[in-house]
């Protein structure tokens, strides 16, 4: 199944952002380790199912971009992202992450190695925790004597340095974002 949002050009890439009304018009020449994601030819295909989720999808997102998937219900736009994240595994095609290969047929880097992080419209926080709770809990793989130290450099990259003993629910919902990418 061919996405209907999958429009190709010559360089076969979606539009750039430098295309669109208010961006910026010159983009200085970048080299893929500058934090480029590329996807070529990528299909992904979930056990069991007749046809691919996705098929020849194609993608160049240059740092400072950004980029929406438009399509219908069904049509990959979840998939793609996953596909981008190392959840899900590529069949044919290929991702690039800063000019590392990071998907193919043959190669799958794990998440937690690909430096690229997604927030999705549902995320997972804890309501009955607080923020810097809901923090601890994603770094719940270090030592608990590294949590702690962790925690305030974490919301100072996401901006919510002050929001440590307040609750999700009274926060808005950027800012439930912000702490989920925490």
């Amino acid at each position: 199944m061919r996405m209907p949002w999958n429009r190709k050009r010559s360089d076969d890439s979606l539009p750039r952002a430098e295309n669109r009304p208010g961006a910026q018009t010159e983009s200085p020449q970048l080299s893929e380790e500058t934090g480029v994601i590329h996807l070529q030819g990528v299909e992904c295909r979930y056990p069991g199912a007749e046809s691919p989720a996705i098929k020849d999808f194609n993608l160049l997102i240059h740092p400072g971009e950004f980029v929406s998937i438009l399509g219908r219900s069904g049509a990959g736009k979840t998939t793609a992202l996953r596909v981008v994240a190392g959840f899900e595994q590529v069949s044919a095609g290929y991702v690039r992450v800063g000019g590392q290969l990071v998907g193919s047929s043959c190669v799958h880097v794990p998440p937690d190695k690909r430096r690229v992080g997604l927030v999705f419209q549902d995320y997972a926080l804890f309501p009955h925790l607080t923020v810097a709770k809901n923090v601890e809990f994603g770094l719940k793989d270090l030592p608990e004597s590294e949590r702690a130290s962790r925690i305030a450099p974490v919301l100072k990259m996401v901006g919510m340095s002050g929001y440590e003993s307040r609750y999700v629910h009274e926060l808005s919902g950027g800012q439930q974002q912000r702490v989920a990418v925490g």
